[in-house]
Formats: structure tokens, sequence, C-alpha cells
């Protein structure tokens, strides 16, 4: 799974057409909160955004290969 602070940092100073993207692919509440998260974390170094990304990239991947499908419900609030 991946945390909606993960999601958040992987997503932080990402095109305005990736975060629609990705909003549009999770429900209103779950795109309210990760928008929120990406304004409330302010400054993040890149170091940690391109970290992050490997992570999240890894976890997606990880479900892809498993043949499961993958449901905007997979992204938790959980850190």
């Amino acid at each position: 799974r991946v945390s909606l602070v993960d999601l958040a940092v992987a997503l932080k100073n990402s095109g305005r057409d990736v975060l629609k993207k990705v909003s549009r692919n999770l429900g209103r509440r779950s795109a309210d909160r990760l928008s929120r998260e990406i304004d409330r974390l302010g400054p993040v170094r890149l170091s940690e955004v391109e970290a992050t990304r490997r992570r999240v990239l890894e976890e997606i991947l990880g479900l892809k290969e498993t043949g499961l499908p993958l449901e905007p419900d997979e992204v938790s609030a959980e850190p």
C-alpha cells in the first residue's frame, strides 16, 4: 500500500496534468485529502521526492506483476 503522505511527496512539484490524472483516479474525498496533504507539506528536498517516487513506482510495479487491478482505494491514509 502507498500512504497518502508518500503519494503527496511523490507528486510534489509534479505538473498540473499529472496531478489531475492522479486525482481523477481517486475518489473525491481521497483526491481532496491528497491535495490538502501536498499543500501542507511545504518545501521538500528533491532527493526525498525522488526516493519516494521510486518507492511508489516499485509498489505499483509489484501490484501490476500480481495481475490484480489497481484500485483507487489502494492508497492508504496511514503514513
